[in-house]
């Protein structure tokens, strides 16, 4: 559930209205056409994003639609909550943004 409040934190820092509909792709989790509704989730999302390149995509954009939509689809296939053992990544991530040759 927290992946729907990312996805929709995210959406309204960047002013996205498709996040919105994130809660009725995580209740549709278990039916057979989840698979279906998440790909137009995407490609809706991707309509609403304007990207010129996978180079020219601000570390803004990542951090509040892209990893958002990618938890969301993960608590929806696996069904578990994110754990501890994620913590290092995301201090990766973190270090990123404080020390710009990370992404480089």
């Amino acid at each position: 559930m927290i992946s729907v409040l990312a996805a929709i934190i995210g959406g309204l820092i960047e002013g996205l209205k498709t996040p919105l509909t994130s809660p009725v792709v995580y209740l549709l989790r278990r039916r057979r056409i989840f698979p279906f509704v998440f790909m137009a989730y995407c490609i809706a999302l991707g309509f609403e994003v304007n990207v010129s390149s996978v180079y020219n995509l601000k570390p803004e954009l990542i951090f509040t639609v892209v990893i958002p939509t990618v938890i969301l689809l993960d608590s929806c296939l696996k069904g578990e909550r994110l754990g501890y053992q994620l913590i290092p990544i995301a201090a990766l991530i973190l270090a990123g943004i404080i020390y710009k040759p990370v992404y480089a």
